[in-house]
This record gives C-alpha cells, structure tokens and sequence, in this order.
C-alpha cells in the first residue's frame, strides 16, 4: 500500500569515509565484511536500506545487514559475481583498513506496520541483507509483531551457502531454507 511509505522515516543521503574493519569468507562466493565509520560522524538508516559503496570511479549497491550504533560498523553481505569489479576487489585484494567511502542510507524498503498475522520474506543469497536487518530490529522491538507469525524463506543454490544464523529468539518466526 503505497500510504504505508509516508510512515516512514526519511533520513537524508551522505558521504562518508568508512574503513575495512574485518573481511570474514565463508566460501567461493560469499563474506561478510563489516565497515567502520569514524567516531564523529553520526549514521543512521531504517533497517531495510541499502548504501552505495564509491572507489576508484565505481559506484555499487549493498543493503545494510546490520548497524552497530555503539561501535558504528556497517556490516555487509557480499557475493563474489565473476568479472564484478568491486567483488573482485573484495575478493582479491581488499585488506583491513582500507578507505572506502559510502553513500547512504538509501531505498524505501523498511518493515510498515501491518493489520495481518501473517509476514512473509521471501529472498535469495545476499538478499538476506535488508531482511536480516529488518529481523533484527524486529528482535529488539517485539513488540511490533506479538501478535504476528513470521515466516522467512531464504533461497540458495546449496547448504553450504548458508553464511549467517537466522534464528531470532524473540519472534515467531519459522525459518525455510530453499535449495536450488
């Protein structure tokens, strides 16, 4: 219901430097790879956004798993596509401490409040960034689905593409992993 989006919260676009804090590999394909913003500057998103990561001319989109407001890390879900210029980066050459700078927040994909019981995610392979990071705040906000079963399918071509645990202690939610 396109009157849902004036619920949301508009956060306006900026560039900020960020640094590689840890690049974690999980296979041929996948990492998590969490980025560090300086302490003085203040980010903020709705969880569901996306950022556009900007290097050397090259600008790319990737939602936002996760945001630790304390320690302001981004952490986010990359596949390793052939021939991608910044996954090969990622992949083959990026270290702890390189200078990356981010655009964001960006998008209008965010969790709306909702009269039905029933919230299904359907998403694939690093698809899961923007609804992890809806679950997340989900988990921590309770409150906003008592009353509601969740239900998640997350599509892969194998189980060892599974990279992240999706179970959240709080919700009511059902989990199905769906291999190709």
């Amino acid at each position: 219901n396109i009157s849902d989006i004036d619920s949301s919260v508009f956060i306006e676009k900026r560039i900020f430097p960020s640094k590689i804090k840890s690049i974690e590999f999980f296979s041929k394909n996948y990492f998590i790879i969490v980025l560090r913003i300086p302490p003085n500057q203040k980010f903020t998103f709705n969880p569901g956004q996306y950022i556009n990561i900007l290097r050397n001319g090259i600008k790319r989109s990737y939602s936002i798993a996760d945001y630790d407001s304390e320690t302001n890390e981004i952490t986010l879900f990359i596949k390793n596509y052939e021939n991608g210029i910044l996954s090969n980066y990622f992949f083959n050459n990026a270290k702890i401490d390189d200078l990356i700078r981010i655009e964001g927040p960006l998008g209008t994909f965010n969790f709306q409040k909702s009269h039905y019981k029933n919230i299904i995610f359907l998403c694939t392979g690093t698809g899961i960034a923007p609804v992890y990071s809806i679950l997340n705040f989900l988990n921590d906000n309770k409150n906003l689905v008592e009353e509601k079963k969740l239900w998640l399918f997350w599509g892969l071509r194998k189980l060892s593409d599974s990279f992240i645990d999706v179970s959240f202690k709080e919700l009511n939610l059902e989990f199905h992993a769906v291999f190709s």
